[in-house]
């Protein structure tokens, strides 16, 4: 069995979780060129809000990105779990909460809908690195007030 040891298994998935979370934290900084070297080269990633556009590369990820509209955002990350699938390769669920505002008021004023959504991951170790191979959102709830 890969990764006997609880403690190399703990920290393995730890690592995944950390990844999931400084998504979160770069997507909401707007620092994309960061946010991009959380994937594989050959990434794939599909937005929350745009399930049907599937964006594939780090190139492609980085300019959807920039590509949106300014705006202020706080993504709330919960109830993450990690599972091993091999000692390179984790498949991942988390549940989030997007609360967002134009980008053109500081600090801005959260307009609806606010949105309840959910990530499958699929993590590769790559040169000691967790990464992203694919990232594919969801959303289950639209808050509208």
């Amino acid at each position: 069995m890969f990764l006997e040891n609880p403690i190399e298994r703990m920290l393995a998935e730890h690592a995944c979780e950390r990844q999931i979370k400084k998504f979160a934290t770069l997507n909401d900084a707007g620092d994309y060129e960061k946010l991009v070297e959380l994937f594989t080269d050959d990434g794939l990633f599909i937005r929350p809000s745009s399930p049907d556009a599937p964006v594939k590369g780090k190139r492609a990820i980085l300019d959807a990105f920039k590509s949106r509209p300014s705006r202020v955002s706080a993504h709330f990350v919960c109830n993450t779990v990690v599972e091993l699938i091999s000692e390179t390769e984790a498949k991942a669920v988390s549940n989030i909460l997007l609360v967002s505002a134009s980008g053109d008021v500081t600090p801005g004023v959260a307009t609806p809908p606010h949105l309840v959504g959910a990530f499958d991951d699929t993590l590769i170790l790559q040169n000691g690195a967790w990464l992203f191979r694919e990232r594919i959102g969801s959303i289950q709830l639209r808050i509208l007030a």
